[in-house]
């Protein structure tokens, strides 16, 4: 598998990752507002508007290499993968 073959496979992974994260984002966002934190939560908030926008990127270059924006052929794995 050459390189650009392996940015097929991981891209769909990172763009799925930074969703799941952005939603734990806003609901921290939303605790924090509730304990009177709005400054925590607007950073949270902000923090979520930025993988939004790395996830326009990631999107663009899945879909310049040749990639699948459908998730096909994806599956879920942890961080911590021995090379």
């Amino acid at each position: 598998m050459n390189d650009l073959e392996k940015l097929r496979v991981i891209l769909p992974h990172w763009i799925d990752h930074n969703s799941d994260h952005g939603q734990e984002y806003t609901q921290w966002a939303g605790l924090m507002d509730s304990c009177g934190l709005d400054d925590i939560g607007d950073l949270l908030r902000n923090a979520e508007k930025a993988l939004q926008k790395a996830d326009t990127a990631l999107k663009e270059a899945l879909r310049k290499a040749g990639g699948s924006a459908s998730g096909e052929g994806h599956h879920h794995h942890h961080h911590n993968l021995p090379e």
